[in-house]
């Protein structure tokens, strides 16, 4: 990429520490200081902007959104939009969780659970039996509906590992990528219907606590082969 790609975040947050920030679409690091950013934080409209050979931002054009969302995807009444998507081109087959919003950019407002990000995680076969997870494998968590910040891990500069950033037209923020024959013990070919619930964290007025953000469930058939003893 020649040009230097920026985005600008449309929600009012406070941020503690410094945080960096990601978007799937285009990797962008944001470095934010101990203070209350509004809408216009570097006085830009939101969106994604490119550095021009004049050295100032113009809006980036023709990003098709669409295109960064074509997996089973949902959209909360909060403007939160989760995906869930396959890759079965390797092996194991992969499952990528994602969170974004087409309605408005985050710069850090939301960051994903400090342990397992799914409330609830299930396989099912076609007759609708449920397929026991492979035993001390579970990534379901009870997920506490308060944490304190402390709470989540930190890298070594005291940034939130964790920390999610997104852009109306960036694609989803990466939640976890989850590995089936790793936690399913397959039992014979066939298609399967795993169903997944996740949980992200929210900043509220009191930056030292986060509160817990409930995403829509997502349900897809997957084809899978018997897992080798």
């Amino acid at each position: 990429m020649d040009s230097k790609v920026t985005r600008n975040s449309q929600r009012p947050r406070c941020s503690q520490g410094r945080s960096a920030c990601i978007s799937l679409a285009v990797f962008v690091f944001v470095s934010l200081q101990q203070i209350c950013f509004g809408a216009d934080a570097t006085g830009l409209a939101p969106g994604v902007y490119k550095e021009g050979t004049d050295g100032k931002f113009h809006p980036a054009e023709n990003v098709n959104v669409n295109l960064l969302w074509q997996g089973v995807w949902k959209d909360d009444t909060n403007g939160l939009r989760v995906q869930m998507s396959l890759i079965t081109n390797g092996s194991p087959t992969l499952v990528l969780i994602g969170v974004g919003s087409v309605r408005f950019n985050s710069l850090g407002a939301y960051v994903g659970s400090p342990n397992h990000p799914v409330r609830k995680c299930e396989l099912k076969d076609t007759n609708g039996i449920p397929i026991p997870f492979i035993k001390g494998k579970s990534i379901e968590d009870s997920l506490p509906a308060r944490l304190s910040i402390n709470t989540f891990p930190r890298w070594p500069n005291g940034s939130l590992k964790a920390h999610i950033g997104f852009f109306t037209n960036g694609g989803p923020f990466p939640l976890a990528e989850i590995k089936l024959k790793s936690l399913y013990q397959i039992p014979r070919e066939g298609d399967y219907v795993l169903t997944v619930c996740p949980s992200i964290y929210e900043f509220g007025t009191n930056i030292n606590y986060l509160e817990r953000v409930d995403l829509p469930c997502l349900s897809t058939k997957i084809h899978l082969t018997p897992s080798r003893n």
